[in-house]
């Protein structure tokens, strides 16, 4: 039974894993690890982050690498074993996954794992067999003969030399936008395995990382004037009024002009009326590490995902994307399981951030899940990059989909608390039945029966996080449009903080929790239901704003005519005791006000550093928090919302001395 992806149709993967069953057999097959040791679904490890993390090795799979037909010990065996291959599926550089039957009958003395790798060193037919990892919320994970090293210091490339010679290592290649990371192979080695290997490396002392890179199954997250506009629900929520993201009143402020929205998927069809106008001309080729390649139309996912984001306005055919004026960058991967795919999308958002990309849509994930056990160092490195390089180190905005388990979230979105992940809601507000949850879900935008672009011109309806997550990439363009100057970090807090508590039915309960600071949290809808509208104008704190400075005082007068005014209390210059700030609300006939208070060091007209603090909830005093240092400048603000509708935004500039 060949393994395959569902991606709106079934697709072959790149490299073709076949499991192949073994009749009649009731063993678990031990799996050689060391030279002196066998291991039969025990436990073992490997290094991520300079600690040890226990693993599972399979007693159920193992891999094979190279043809099984050209090495007469696996033709024996499967003679023997009554294994069935099916020799059309492999080539010579296959990774064949056999299935020891677990209702099989023979005793543990007629297979031995330990004895058919002995053998296959052996037979001179250069085959491999490698351990698979299982896990418990999804497929086991297979490994190669590759594994990722990266050196202590960028100039101790003479010690790898050295060290891979040593053990007949060979040194594949150095990794683009990573210093210090190279791709190794222990195909001809004195190891066994990757795991083997890398924790060899990594025990040495003479290395900072390693990664037995493991084979993660990364799949899309979908299920499967503008003409469409009215069929775009997520947008404009005709039938149940508050369950959409309010885009029409951000775009009388932003449409997302002058941002760049790297799509890191399965390419984009740039021949599509409905997007070829915003695109760039920087377009990369993942699997290839080379900016050019032939668009495949049985792909159609990143395309999709493609029209959310930008599919252009008012030009009366198809659909409007959540940012029409932002323009993307097609950075393809055909998303299917392969040895290499950890360092190909590795290398696909390195280069997204180091060109210029301001936002990374990555609608994608292993689908397992588990992802406190097995790690890629290498790919959460580059996620890593973008985060904190990108833009020119006010750092990219990295937004995956959470994924369509239904259960934990998917890896890599959930590893790090700096990317924001997204599930998805239905046109009533309800969660999603597929959509994953957990503590690092972020926020939910709509993600059922959605209407994009798909290659050949065409528009259908798609489902899945994989839909959600390009909702929030592109306010979060909208956001970087009217306010460049923001860090990725205050572009994600804003759409954290701006999102709409929804509680269809009255079932969820929002709460406060010690690993969430925007605000009330939920498990099934993170901080809420993601509002473009609320975001950007949050975003635009300058707008419709007339300043002045009263001798210790700010206000402002908003085109509501409603009046905010931010004064300071108790304050003194040598001192950070006893420093309240105040909101007051006037003119306004409505009492249900919600706060939103900043507090970070500000230069020229900029934050220069992170924030001290952010509160959010209904008091109008804010008493300034430990952490701020003398000879600093700060902003103190106050974004004052009525339901949906900023009323103003004040803030005050103090000086610390």
């Amino acid at each position: 039974m060949k393994r395959s992806v569902f991606l709106f149709e079934m697709a072959l993967l790149g490299t073709i894993v076949t499991i192949v069953s073994c009749s009649k057999l009731n063993h678990k097959l031990p799996v050689v690890l060391t030279k002196e040791n066998t291991l039969g679904n025990e436990d073992y490890y490997y290094w991520y982050n300079g600690e040890k993390v226990t693993i599972s090795i399979s007693g159920e799979y193992f891999n094979v690498y190279g043809d099984p037909q050209k090495s007469s010990t696996i033709r024996e065996y499967c003679e023997s074993h009554s294994l069935i291959l099916d020799s059309n599926t492999v080539t010579s550089d296959a990774l064949t996954m056999f299935k020891v039957n677990s209702t099989a009958t023979k005793t543990e003395s007629d297979f031995s794992y330990s004895k058919l790798a002995a053998e296959l060193k052996e037979d001179g037919s250069g085959v491999k067999v490698f351990p698979v990892v299982n896990r418990v919320n999804g497929a086991p994970i297979e490994t190669s003969h590759l594994f990722y090293v990266k050196l202590m210091g960028e100039n101790n490339y003479a010690k790898l030399k050295e060290f891979a010679d040593g053990t007949g290592t060979k040194i594949v290649s150095d990794i683009d936008y990573m210093p210090g990371w190279y791709v190794l192979s222990m195909e001809n080695s004195v190891f066994d395995n990757s795991i083997q290997a890398s924790n060899y490396y990594m025990e040495s002392g003479l290395f900072e990382k390693v990664d037995p890179a493991f084979i993660f199954d990364f799949q899309p997250s979908v299920t499967v004037n503008d003409v469409g506009f009215n069929s775009q629900w997520g947008l404009k929520n005709t039938q149940y009024s508050g369950y959409d993201i309010n885009v029409e009143s951000a775009w009388n402020l932003s449409k997302g002009k002058n941002v760049s929205v790297a799509v890191v998927d399965t390419g984009i069809d740039s021949n599509h009326p409905d997007l070829k106008g915003n695109l760039t001309y920087h377009n990369y080729n993942s699997m290839t590490s080379s900016t050019s390649y032939r668009f495949n139309n049985l792909k159609p996912h990143g395309t999709h995902v493609s029209g959310i984001i930008a599919a252009m306005a008012d030009n009366t055919i198809g659909i409007a994307g959540v940012a029409p004026e932002s323009m993307l960058m097609d950075v393809y991967h055909d998303l299917s399981a392969s040895k290499t795919a950890t360092l190909e999308l590795a290398g696909g958002i390195n280069w997204a951030w180091a060109n210029g990309a301001d936002i990374i849509n990555c609608s994608w994930g292993d689908h397992g899940g588990e992802f406190n056990s097995l790690h890629s160092s290498l790919l959460e490195e580059a996620i890593l990059n973008a985060i904190q390089s990108g833009r020119n180190h006010k750092g990219a905005i990295v937004i995956f989909a959470a994924g369509n388990s239904g259960g934990v979230l998917d890896y890599p979105g959930n590893f790090d608390e700096r990317i924001l992940t997204v599930g998805a809601i239905g046109k009533t507000g309800h969660p999603s039945d597929f959509s994953a949850f957990g503590n690092r879900l972020d926020v939910v935008a709509p993600g059922e029966s959605i209407l994009s672009t798909l290659p050949g011109g065409f528009t259908e309806f798609m489902s899945g996080t994989s839909m959600a997550a390009p909702m929030v990439s592109g306010i979060a363009a909208l956001i970087l449009s009217i306010n460049p100057q923001l860090n990725g970090q205050d572009v994600i807090r804003i759409i954290e903080l701006t999102s709409n508590k929804i509680n269809p039915g009255g079932d969820f309960y929002y709460g406060d929790v010690y690993f969430k600071d925007s605000g009330e949290w939920n498990e099934h809808l993170g901080y809420g239901l993601v509002n473009a509208a609320r975001a950007v104008l949050y975003a635009n704190t300058s707008a419709n704003v007339s300043l002045s400075n009263g001798g210790g005082s700010l206000s402002l007068v908003s085109q509501s005519g409603a009046f905010v005014s931010m004064s300071q209390g108790y304050v003194y210059s040598n001192s950070l005791s006893d420093k309240t700030y105040y909101v007051s609300v006037n003119n306004l006939s409505g009492d249900d006000y919600q706060y939103f208070w900043q507090v970070f060091p500000y230069q020229n007209g900029y934050t220069v550093g992170p924030r001290i603090t952010t509160v959010y909830g209904q008091s109008a005093i804010l008493e300034l928090p430990e952490g701020m240092t003398r000879n600093t400048s700060y902003m103190i603000r106050c974004c004052v919302f009525e339901g949906d509708r900023l009323i103003g935004a004040p803030s005050f500039n103090l000086y610390v001395n």
